[in-house]
């Protein structure tokens, strides 16, 4: 699975603290797609396990459940 890691950790290390995050829009815009070449139906928990691995403090923003 081939997708945008380092585009994804520098936009997200530019945003500012309490920034409303779509996890899912972002797997989306960086690209990250399942083996078969469509969007990843859990691109949103790949992207935000990606960046805490990577130890970027996710908790500094915010987050909104439709």
């Amino acid at each position: 699975m081939e997708w945008n890691k380092e585009g994804l950790k520098a936009e997200v290390l530019g945003y500012e603290n309490n920034h409303n995050i779509n996890w899912s829009g972002l797997a989306f815009k960086c690209n990250l797609c399942n083996n078969e070449g469509h969007i990843a139906k859990n691109g949103g928990q790949i992207v935000k396990e990606y960046l805490i691995s990577q130890e970027v403090n996710v908790t500094r923003f915010q987050t909104k459940r439709k």
